[in-house]
């Protein structure tokens, strides 16, 4: 468990900070703190395999380097809400921006408070309605899924068998009945995190595929209720266990970081890692989760998603930016990203890194006047490289925060990463905590 020292944070009663402890008692602090690999495992992380998110005990580092005292911490790109519910645990309160929907929902789900026996009563009759129904209300539920998600899908490829997803739409729609919709949202995620391990796929990297010999080892309906049953029962537990966290309250504010960071609240500190510029939409590693439990329902659902994340990839073509970012390293790296541009494995890389720092722009932007003067915030990036040329991305935005007027320390190096696989594969490529602090406006 990490070292937790409070001085610029609230004070925790005994019961809090036992609480506290009991939470991190397994965390592995040997591992490193931009991970969320030994964290997976905690209450509430382990609900639903988030990969990107990073570890508690990051959140625990910034928040003693704060200055001043703490009181509420911004996350701009919130996630799975593992600084929502470690700020909760600490007496702060937290803010989330999140764009996808799903993991919108996924981190206030752990961020509520719920009746515990009204949770046990509906997860009943969830339970019972979609084992019951014999067919779904709706005569092809799976009608607006893309093709490859039923069976006979496409080339012979497909995610769910038809009873499966059968199943998998009962409880769907017996959620969708409940009447309390605080209970619909986290049994919507408890759905959710489910899906993956009852389709055909597997999680590989930053995207997923076929499960070998998956024709043979078909997942069934009473796989989706087991997975179901056993998803529910780690989440009552924990609800149960953790009730008593040092504050309740939150907010999750649901749309893109550059349109809806401004409107937020002030706060004492900002903590937050956005995608990495390594030109993949996040959104792809969600499309099951967003199709089947119906935050996308046409392809124009798909695209406007795609085009409301940070430009960080070119799976969709964005409007082209006219900005300019104060940035020498970044202008020195266009240039470099242009003479090869025709080698590239995508000619619109080039125009993907500078749309990708000129939102990053408009956030620290927002920033002055989001987090308190003299406060804090601590940004956790990734570098890139293609072609061999290094996108430094921790020291283009202490460049660019300089010349918004914030304090720059430098960035610190976390770890490596490995390059891509055209790359060589090495760990050249750096992680890094850049931390920011607001001067007086």
């Amino acid at each position: 468990m990490p070292h937790i020292q409070t001085s610029s944070l609230p004070s925790l009663g005994m019961s809090h900070s036992r609480v506290l402890k009991a939470w991190l008692g397994e965390l592995d602090v040997s591992a490193p703190a931009s991970s969320n690999v030994p964290g997976m495992q905690l209450p509430f992380q382990r609900w639903f395999k988030f990969k990107e998110a990073f570890s508690p005990s990051l959140i625990v580092e910034c928040l003693e380097k704060a200055s001043g005292p703490v009181r509420s911490c911004l996350d701009a790109f919130g996630g799975c809400g593992t600084t929502g519910v470690t700020c909760q645990f600490l007496g702060v309160q937290p803010i989330l921006v999140e764009v996808n929907p799903f993991i919108a929902d996924l981190a206030e789900a752990k961020l509520a408070s719920y009746d515990r026996l009204a949770l046990l009563d509906d997860f009943g009759s969830i339970a019972r309605s979609a084992r019951m129904r014999r067919a779904p209300r709706t005569r092809n539920p799976w009608a607006q899924l893309p093709a490859t998600f039923c069976e006979p899908g496409i080339d012979g490829r497909w995610l769910f068998s038809r009873e499966t997803l059968a199943r998998i739409m009962a409880y769907r729609e017996a959620i969708e009945a409940l009447r309390d919709a605080r209970n619909a949202q986290l049994f919507r995620v408890l759905l959710g995190s489910v899906l993956v391990g009852c389709s055909n796929a597997v999680v590989n990297g930053k995207g997923r595929k076929y499960r070998g010999q998956w024709h043979k080892t078909q997942k069934t309906p009473a796989d989706v209720d087991r997975a179901v049953a056993a998803a529910f029962s780690y989440a009552i537990e924990d609800l149960e266990r953790y009730a008593a966290r040092a504050r309740t309250d939150y907010q999750v504010i649901r749309g893109s970081c550059v349109t809806q960071v401004p409107k937020a609240p002030e706060v004492d500190v900002a903590i937050f890692s956005p995608p990495y510029p390594n030109s993949f939409d996040y959104t792809d590693i969600y499309n099951i989760e967003l199709w089947v439990l119906g935050y996308l329902n046409s392809a124009q659902d798909n695209l406007k998603l795609r085009q409301e994340t940070l430009r960080s990839h070119v799976q969709c073509t964005f409007e082209k930016t006219l900005d300019t970012v104060a940035s020498p390293t970044l202008k020195r790296t266009l240039k470099k990203l242009e003479k090869v541009r025709s080698d590239l494995w995508d000619p619109r890389i080039p125009e993907m890194v500078a749309g990708y720092f000129a939102d990053l722009a408009s956030l620290l932007h927002s920033l002055r006047t989001v987090v308190r003067t003299g406060g804090s915030s601590f940004i956790v990036v990734g570098d890139s490289c293609y072609r061999g040329i290094p996108v430094r991305v921790a020291d283009i935005l202490a460049e660019v925060a300089e010349a918004e007027g914030f304090s720059v320390r430098a960035p610190k190096v976390v770890r490596k990463m490995r390059t891509s696989a055209q790359q060589g594969g090495g760990h050249a490529l750096n992680e890094s905590v850049l931390e920011i602090k607001n001067r007086s406006r």
